[in-house]
């Protein structure tokens, strides 16, 4: 049934980018705590790292039926009753008394804020033009930016001051008044809500014809790899940087701070020139960066510079480049099919997020105590994604979705 376009009040990409930015910090104001982990729970570094890679295999997993239940039932009630249990995830990893209590705790996590990033996604899709869209991403993305810059500083000052429970305890308040911000104003977006989009046949056949487009391919399986990689640097980077090189959890947060911080400029300046520009220039330079500085971080520790300088310099370029590429790939991917736009972002979600899941147990596999087999793997991801790109879209001129 079609019903009329809603007009979005003024503040709702605000609040969405807020309620996005709490999600987030669930991760990140987490990350100066893992290695302390270790010693509360008396494990290993990889159960530690399992924390992290439970987390993404939530996301992987709900983000497939948050799509269509949104193009059923409507962006809203998914967005809001996923954040209630967003929040009871949140109070669970609090409360964790075991190892495998904060796992299961970090699972519904990732299971149930993804029912954002689905909905935010094609809320904005469905009721923004192409530009103000890409905008509107970019600005979801400094999100995802400011929350690694400012997540591992808050996190390692409250570390100190009241230990590690309290980093969820500040989620679990930021994003409840969010949510309640977003239960005031969230309009419902979704104009052409139709029950079929929950039959199982036609949501197999739709996820189908959105895998064999090459316009959502291409651009998602480019974003998937490099974030993966990016989470493969995250995961490792509070031991290496901790345990191995011997900065303390506030100079970890200081240096996580600083690379966002560059990562933020690059998407400023997308944000800036890509109505003028077109997504392009900014695709190619974004992903040769992310690839480039990923080679140089790679030969530096094979040629024996493993220190903090080589690891953390190369790696400010490469979130530079990520800054530059990100939005327009998720602008071009989530306008693939406008009849079933939560279907498109579910399918987006469940590639990037399976990625990130792959990419931070790798750290687990491969981890050794020193730079170089992550930094290894994170070059082989970001050259894979440049490959792929290249092999997609190079010369191509975009054709119409399912």
């Amino acid at each position: 049934m079609l019903r009329k376009r809603p007009t979005p009040p003024p503040v709702l990409p605000f609040l969405l980018v807020a309620y996005a930015l709490a999600g987030l910090l669930a991760t990140d104001a987490y990350l100066p705590s893992l290695p302390i982990l270790e010693g509360v729970f008396q494990v290993s570094a990889g159960d530690v790292q399992f924390t992290m890679t439970s987390y993404f295999a939530g996301v992987c997993i709900a983000n497939l039926f948050y799509g269509p239940l949104s193009d059923g039932y409507g962006r809203r009630p998914i967005l809001l009753l996923g954040g209630i249990g967003f929040l009871l995830a949140t109070l669970t990893c609090a409360a964790a008394l075991s190892i495998e209590m904060l796992m299961v705790g970090r699972f519904l996590q990732g299971a149930t804020v993804c029912s954002l990033t689905v909905t935010s996604r094609a809320t904005v899709r469905d009721l923004y033009d192409d530009t103000r869209v890409t905008r509107l991403n970019a600005y979801i993305a400094m999100a995802e930016g400011i929350a690694p810059a400012l997540g591992p500083v808050i996190g390692a000052e409250i570390l100190i001051q009241f230990g590690w429970r309290w980093n969820f305890f500040l989620v679990l308040a930021l994003a409840g008044a969010a949510l309640l911000a977003l239960f005031l104003v969230l309009p419902e977006s979704n104009v052409r809500r139709t029950r079929r989009a929950l039959q199982l046949r036609p949501v197999l056949r739709m996820y189908l014809s959105i895998l064999y487009t090459r316009d959502f391919l291409g651009p998602v399986l480019c974003a998937g790899l490099v974030f993966g990689s990016l989470m493969l640097y995250v995961t490792a980077a509070p031991f290496l940087i901790i345990d191995v090189m011997g900065y303390s959890a506030r100079e970890f947060g200081l240096t996580q701070a600083a690379i966002v911080v560059v990562y933020v400029i690059g998407l400023v300046i997308t944000t800036r020139f890509i109505g003028r520009l077109g997504p392009r220039p900014f695709l190619v330079s974004g992903l040769v960066l992310v690839a480039g500085s990923a080679v140089v971080m790679m030969a530096l520790a094979w040629a024996g510079y493993g220190g903090y300088l080589a690891f953390v310099v190369p790696f400010g370029a490469y979130t530079f480049g990520i800054g530059l590429a990100l939005a327009p790939m998720m602008t071009r991917a989530l306008s693939v099919s406008p009849r079933a736009t939560g279907s498109v972002a579910s399918m987006l979600g469940t590639i990037t997020m399976g990625c990130a899941f792959l990419g931070s147990h790798i750290v687990v596999w491969v981890y050794d105590g020193t730079t170089t087999p992550i930094v290894t793997a994170v070059a082989i991801i970001s050259v894979l994604a440049l490959i792929i790109y290249a092999a997609t879209y190079w010369r191509h001129r975009p054709r119409h979705g399912p």
